[in-house]
């Protein structure tokens, strides 16, 4: 069997895995505000990126950057989203995070994240 032809059938069974929920490809800047472990409250401008009804993913600060702020693998946070000329309140837990991005999941948020 050539190259191209694994190649081929690998592909088709990557896309038999089928996600929960579909995802837009855009890129939304978003004003972050959040609460740390001391409740200290932090602003961190951010870009969600493959946004869902219930979540988005973004990328994180590398450790060279004075003002990263490490995300915990698992924990909630309570927010305040700004975007465009909307604000909304929830709680977003971290579902995944690798050394680029880390994915988050709505546990609450009020409407106005997905419009309809």
């Amino acid at each position: 069997m050539g190259r191209y032809r694994q190649g081929v059938e690998q592909m088709s069974n990557n896309w038999k895995v089928q996600r929960k929920e579909g995802r837009v490809a855009v890129k939304v800047p978003i004003s972050l505000q959040l609460l740390d472990e001391n409740d200290d409250p932090r602003t961190l401008d951010i870009v969600a990126e493959n946004v869902s009804r219930d979540g988005f993913r973004f990328a994180v600060n590398g450790q060279e950057d004075p003002n990263a702020y490490e995300f915990k693998l698992g924990r909630e946070y309570e927010v305040t989203i700004q975007y465009a000329k909307k604000k909304l309140k929830g709680i977003i837990a971290v579902v995944w995070k690798n050394d680029y991005y880390c994915g988050v999941r709505f546990v609450e948020r009020e409407r106005g994240w997905i419009v309809g």
